[in-house]
């Protein structure tokens, strides 16, 4: 239901652009994962490197002065009220997330 479940080439010659989203905490972070030998480098969509994460923020309103950051919570607020439910009552969350997706793995 939207993810592919092809392992990640990473082969250093693969030169595949990956579209990902994150909010900055996360962004942030990647560096950690080197220490794992994966090098992240975060692009934008015509494959140039971001120097300033805060760049790449996400304006959700751009009519408004300043950034309108999209934050992560939001998105999860806005899937929860695409969700059928009756009135006043609270959507039900499909069954399929009652579990693990298995999308994880160790490698």
């Amino acid at each position: 239901d939207g993810y592919d479940e092809t392992p990640l080439d990473l082969d250093p010659a693969n030169t595949q652009l990956i579209r990902c989203a994150a909010n900055l905490y996360i962004a942030q972070m990647l560096g950690v994962v080197s220490g794992f030998g994966i090098d992240i480098i975060l692009k934008d969509k015509d494959g140039n490197p971001i120097q300033n994460l805060e760049d790449a923020i996400l304006d959700i309103d751009p009519v408004a002065e300043g950034v309108q950051e999209l934050k992560l919570w939001r998105t999860l607020i806005d899937f929860m009220r695409a969700l059928p439910a009756e009135e006043g009552a609270l959507p039900e969350v499909p069954a399929r997330y009652a579990e693990p997706l298995g999308r994880m793995i160790k490698l």
